[in-house]
């Protein structure tokens, strides 16, 4: 089984937002990676950690922000 992979940088133009561009990106992004995804946000960034669950990612660890010292947390994405 190859191991899974992270989802480094998703991002849509706030004037943009609401319209399913993010929802299609992500499922760009799992059927290339259909062995899973992993990715980290700020855990003070509420409306992605709301996007990603909807997306069935789960939260996991807890990190510090390596560059601004906030705190991280992980998500998980495993196709079901």
């Amino acid at each position: 089984m190859e191991e899974e992979k992270e989802l480094n940088q998703l991002f849509v133009d706030s004037d943009y937002q609401n319209q399913g561009i993010g929802r299609v990106l992500m499922e760009k992004a799992k059927s290339i990676c259909p062995q899973g995804l992993t990715l980290t946000t700020l855990q003070s960034n509420t409306k992605a950690c709301l996007f990603y669950e909807k997306h069935d990612f789960q939260p996991g660890k807890l990190s510090k922000n390596k560059i601004n010292g906030q705190p991280n947390i992980e998500y998980r994405w495993i196709m079901s």
